[in-house]
């Protein structure tokens, strides 16, 4: 009977079955030609006839959705003029909120200075302070919805197979979608 050792990839999160593999006592390291040089360490080794099965695409998208329901509200961080840091409420009661606000200070009918409620409190805030912030959770919550995306199509592509890799990947393509 063959024996399989799942190794797990520290750098990614991820685990994967190698057969038939030479490890070296103290080799600390792999390289594959799409992910570069990473580390693992051997976590169990086990009979074929024994792998634990893998997700179904349904468990894998279900665990994305709820990945991405987590950071879509948990809120937008930003800065006042002053330097301020504030975080700006993305639950759905909240977004449809801040776009009404929005939409208020781009028509001119919301006050200059006017209360808003931040995670943090109650504050009074101008409108040259509020646009940006209220742009930046607007794009924030689509953000997370375009790296669902991302990632979702990976899933029905079959390249991801393992729920560790989904969160990672979905956190890698949220941080460069706020960056650009």
């Amino acid at each position: 009977m063959a024996q399989n050792t799942t190794y797990e990839i520290l750098d990614n999160l991820t685990r994967t079955t190698v057969e038939n593999i030479i490890v070296f006592e103290g080799d600390t390291q792999w390289l594959d030609s799409q992910f570069g040089v990473g580390n693992w360490r051997q976590s169990a080794s086990h009979d074929a006839d024994t792998l634990p099965e893998l997700p179904s695409k349904g468990e894998l998208l279900a665990d994305l959705a709820s990945h991405r329901h987590d950071a879509e509200v948990a809120g937008y961080k930003g800065t006042l003029k002053d330097g301020t840091p504030v975080t700006v409420h993305t639950d759905r009661i909240s977004q449809s909120s801040n776009e009404t606000n929005y939409n208020r200070i781009k028509d001119g009918t919301r006050p200059d200075i006017a209360a808003f409620k931040f995670k943090e409190g109650i504050m009074a805030v101008s409108n040259a302070d509020l646009e940006p912030l209220l742009m930046g959770a607007i794009g924030y919550v689509q953000h997370c919805f375009d790296a669902e995306l991302f990632v979702t199509e990976r899933i029905h592509k079959g390249t991801i197979e393992d729920e560790g890799v989904i969160k990672a990947l979905f956190n890698t393509e949220l941080a460069a979608a706020m960056h650009k």
